[in-house]
């Protein structure tokens, strides 16, 4: 008659499990812990998906917001694409104004090659809804589209999602326009 598995082999199966459990939700990019989100304040809006910020140190930080990318204000004295610019830029002053405070989520890579940070910003310090992250309303009412660049991708099906919903419904700029006729190469 065989042996009943000892308690030992049963815990380190169960610790082999945990592991192979860990590790699949870090590729799929799956956060399992609370972000920490690091409080700021907005000295500058540059343009529908960039902000200047004063942190604790008093050190300006330029951030680019993650996993979106809003019509270039200057683009070429293209005076149509510089009007789309201006519209997300605006969008973003009616979320957010200079001196209020701002919170930056972190995700896997935090400088870009244009020494930006780069981060997900939020109203409040809610984490449990997308309704205060600048990013996802950016997507959500039709003023940007979803960009993935990996490894910062955390909500990136999220954003995928959103986009397509907002395009479909024509909100925001997609109510007269496609992003064909926006973004130069938005397919290449």
């Amino acid at each position: 008659m065989r042996k009943p598995p000892t308690k030992w082999i049963i815990i380190t199966f169960g610790v082999i499990c945990m592991y192979l459990i860990v590790l699949l939700l870090q590729r799929q990019h799956i956060r399992m812990d609370t972000p920490n989100l690091e409080p700021v304040t907005v000295t500058n809006i540059v343009d529908g998906d960039t902000i200047d910020v004063k942190q604790k140190d008093d050190t300006i930080v330029r951030i680019r917001f993650i996993g979106v990318d809003t019509p270039e204000m200057d683009h070429y004295n293209d005076t149509e694409t510089i009007c789309f610019g201006a519209l997300s830029k605006k969008y973003v002053e009616t979320l957010i104004h200079v001196g209020d405070t701002v919170y930056l989520e972190y995700d896997i890579q935090r400088i870009d090659i244009y020494d930006r940070t780069l981060a997900y910003v939020r109203t409040t310090n809610d984490v449990s809804t997308m309704n205060n992250m600048i990013n996802h309303q950016l997507v959500k009412n039709g003023y940007a589209i979803n960009k993935a660049f990996e490894p910062n991708t955390i909500y990136g099906d999220k954003f995928q999602s959103t986009f397509n919903h907002a395009l479909s419904s024509k909100i925001g700029l997609w109510s007269e326009y496609t992003p064909n006729q926006i973004y130069d190469n938005y397919n290449k």
